[in-house]
């Protein structure tokens, strides 16, 4: 007897929670092999393995481009091409990015004074942790490796 699919357990009803990359990769063999490698790579650069792995699903825009910064409408569509981070904290001030990729240099910032500068990858990451940091008015007491 089939039992029915667990619902991912939610926090305040914006972000699902999984317990296993089973659940995390939603029955895509590749995209489960894809988190497999993600930890393994982050345990083997920083010797521990994460406490959470995050995912953003790529999306289009169906109508508009460009229009949607300007205050007006588009549609939205989640693609299955993501990105996932695996991430942990430490106590020093810097954020260490790596990439599954060795193509990709591994930098190290401080995380109080850092400049966006250039097309270099990690710059995507460090828009998004600039921008959290200045909606929230947060003045970040704990690095991260990524």
């Amino acid at each position: 007897e089939d039992k029915p699919a667990k619902k991912p357990r939610t926090d305040a009803d914006t972000t699902s929670v999984f317990s296993s990359l089973s659940e995390f990769s939603q029955g895509s063999e590749v995209n489960l092999l894809r988190y497999k490698n993600l930890v393994q790579t982050f345990s083997e650069t920083y010797g521990h393995a994460p406490k959470f792995i995050a995912r953003a699903p790529g999306r289009v825009n169906l109508i508009g481009e460009h229009i949607d910064y300007c205050g007006y409408g588009v549609l939205p569509m989640a693609l299955e091409q993501d990105i996932a981070m695996a991430v942990s904290t430490n106590d020093t001030p810097t954020l260490t990015l790596a990439n599954v990729d060795a193509k990709y240099e591994t930098k190290q910032i401080t995380i109080r004074a850092y400049e966006i500068e250039g097309h270099s990858w990690y710059n995507y990451f460090l828009c998004g942790f600039k921008g959290v940091v200045e909606e929230f008015k947060i003045s970040p007491s704990c690095g991260m490796e990524i």
